[in-house]
């Protein structure tokens, strides 16, 4: 005999099937760059120029393992889950993190304006987790740099290029990030404090460098 326990949820779960194949139906073809697209116009107001660059670079990596051009009620959980777990295991965790907010960015936006049927072929996707090795672990604590091996480092360039030591001494000490320490002026320093007000914007041969928002505002 069927368990009388499980028939309520199992009429509720094809009762909201049959909506979503309906609310599929009037959609129509929606393809997957539309509601990206739609995704990034919406936080045009809100964000960064830099990060719109970088939305770009994460959509950029998104088409290259799924057509723009694809219909996004075809496109199921396991599609996406695919491109995690190879972004993931080829790049990084942070990389595939990235790849997952636009993907929900992108779904949110479409079903709020109803271009997409369900959240569906995102929430049933689990973010892969990778066990971190010993070995891994020391080549990321490799990348920075101690007291004593940042000076010995600073005095080999100093031999011949003083003007870039004092830059990169500067740089540490006051731990501006690059932006900042780029997009600073003369009129940014009174003698005791620097303003830190901007960073360099890179969007792109066509439009260059130029000043722009920095993530934070501070005197150091």
């Amino acid at each position: 005999m069927p368990n009388k326990s499980k028939m309520p949820r199992k009429a509720a779960y094809e009762a909201i099937q049959e909506k979503i194949k309906k609310k599929r139906a009037g959609i129509g073809d929606i393809i997957l760059q539309t509601i990206i697209d739609d995704f990034v116009e919406s936080r045009r107001s809100f964000v960064k120029e830099s990060t719109l660059a970088g939305y770009q670079v994460v959509i950029n990596k998104i088409y290259s393992h799924i057509s723009p051009y694809a219909i996004v009620n075809n496109i199921k959980p396991g599609d996406i889950q695919t491109i995690l777990k190879d972004i993931t295991l080829s790049i990084s965790r942070d990389y595939g993190k990235k790849i997952r907010v636009l993907h929900h960015g992108a779904w949110y936006i479409g079903y709020m304006n109803g271009k997409v049927a369900s959240m569906d072929p995102i929430d049933r996707t689990a973010f892969p987790k990778i066990q971190q090795m010993a070995k891994k672990v020391r080549e990321h604590e490799e990348k920075f740099l101690s007291t004593n091996k940042l000076n010995d480092v600073l005095s080999l360039i100093r031999k011949d290029y003083p003007f870039l030591a004092d830059i990169f001494d500067f740089q540490a000490r006051a731990g501006l990030r690059f932006g900042e320490l780029a997009a600073l002026r003369e009129e940014d320093y009174d003698g005791n404090n620097i303003d830190v007000n901007a960073t360099l914007c890179w969007t792109g041969r066509r439009k260059g460098a130029h000043r722009g928002t920095p993530k934070n505002a501070y005197k150091c």
